[in-house]
């Protein structure tokens, strides 16, 4: 890790936004919501990581954060099916992992939500409780979470 000040702070701070994201997610997929000081804490960390780390890409991710803040907030006003919350915390995914990682990580969040909403159509259909396909509610943090830090930590291991 080049250009870290403290390796014991960078290090704290990758603790910090892993624990956070996992938090979110597991949050997410017990009450179908994302509280907001978990995205502040989330927030935090990864700020003080670019200032640390990347200090000469924070352009990039600030841009990238508001793309993807605007991208869900258009598809939270006007399609539905997602949360305010999941609009915050795809921003907050932008910052930490800037445009090509947020696009991975929403990619891969996506298509595992997918994934489980038709394991769950399939589920009730079985048990005869037919429902209308978009009247399934999936915690979509719990995905995001999981494909930001995927994401995040494959750059870490690999990329640094």
């Amino acid at each position: 890790m080049k250009g870290i000040i403290n390796p014991d702070v960078s290090l704290l701070l990758l603790i910090g936004i892993c624990i956070s994201a996992v938090a979110i997610g597991i949050t997410d997929f017990l009450t179908y919501r994302i509280p907001n000081i978990l995205i502040i804490i989330f927030v935090s960390c990864t700020i003080l990581f670019e200032i640390m780390y990347r200090k000469q890409y924070v352009c990039e991710y600030i841009l990238s954060c508001t793309l993807f803040f605007t991208i869900y907030f258009i598809i939270f006003k006007h399609i539905g099916g997602l949360g305010f919350g999941d609009v915050k915390f795809a921003a907050a995914i932008g910052l930490l992992l800037g445009f090509s990682g947020a696009f991975a990580a929403v990619i891969a969040a996506t298509a595992t939500a997918i994934v489980y909403a038709l394991g769950l159509y399939a589920k009730s259909i079985i048990k005869k409780q037919e429902k209308n396909f978009r009247t399934i509610k999936i915690p979509y943090g719990t995905f995001l979470s999981a494909g930001a830090v995927f994401v995040f930590l494959m750059r870490q291991m690999y990329f640094l």
